[in-house]
């Protein structure tokens, strides 16, 4: 399903959809097309040892998705949306609690900055 581009992105090989809702009654789906690249899960390379690199393939999908929302949100709560997906997508692939808390954490932090005084 992913390949990678340089040593820096990786490319969708084939169209995604994914359900995610954890809302009786409730379909949240997400569809992106084949072709779509995506840098991976940003992490600093000197916390690759603790954390993860970012293809490591248990923080893919999320990663895949999670920039995906990034790229097409147009607002601050939007990307809360993703941020949000993503912490969910990480914990469904097993990523130990405290890792996936590090991870969200971060870009929960990014997002504010980047959209603060957007809101």
């Amino acid at each position: 399903m992913f390949e990678p581009v340089d040593g820096t992105r990786m490319r969708l090989t084939r169209e995604l959809s994914i359900s995610i809702s954890s809302i009786p009654c409730v379909v949240h789906q997400v569809c992106i097309p084949a072709g779509y690249e995506f840098d991976g899960a940003s992490i600093p390379q000197a916390a690759w040892s603790i954390i993860g690199a970012p293809f490591e393939p248990d923080f893919v999908l999320a990663a895949c998705i999670h920039d995906w929302y990034c790229d097409r949100a147009r607002c601050y709560h939007q990307r809360m949306i993703g941020d949000a997906v993503f912490f969910l997508l990480l914990a469904r692939a097993g990523v130990p609690y405290w890792r996936r808390a590090c991870m969200y954490a971060a870009v929960r932090v990014y997002g504010w900055l980047k959209w603060r005084g957007q809101r």
